[in-house]
């Protein structure tokens, strides 16, 4: 489970950064990757990762978000802890991170 949300989280990041890297178009569209870990009978998680602006430049402030979600009728779809992989240019912005149940 924890390793399905890194990849996801990863292959988020991973999108944005390429999208930095091939800067050329200067948009402020937003970029998101979604996907479901492995359902165990019938019970699975979702998650959805949204980066504010797929086309950074040095100096934007870029908001990331995700969403998880867990469906079934039973616990074993639990999220146990959870990881925020980024590019190493982008920096913290101090008491901006906030967890909502």
């Amino acid at each position: 489970m924890r390793r399905a949300l890194a990849a996801a989280s990863a292959t988020a990041m991973a999108g944005a950064a390429l999208v930095v890297g091939g800067a050329g178009a200067a948009s402020a569209e937003p970029l998101t990757v979604s996907g479901t870990t492995a359902a165990v009978a019938g019970n699975y998680m979702s998650y959805e990762r949204t980066v504010s602006n797929s086309a950074p430049v040095y100096g934007d402030v870029v908001t990331i978000s995700g969403k998880i979600q867990r469906h079934g009728w039973a616990n074993t779809a639990t999220l146990t802890s959870m990881r925020n992989l980024h590019p190493e240019c982008f920096k913290y912005v101090p008491n901006s991170a906030s967890w909502t149940v």
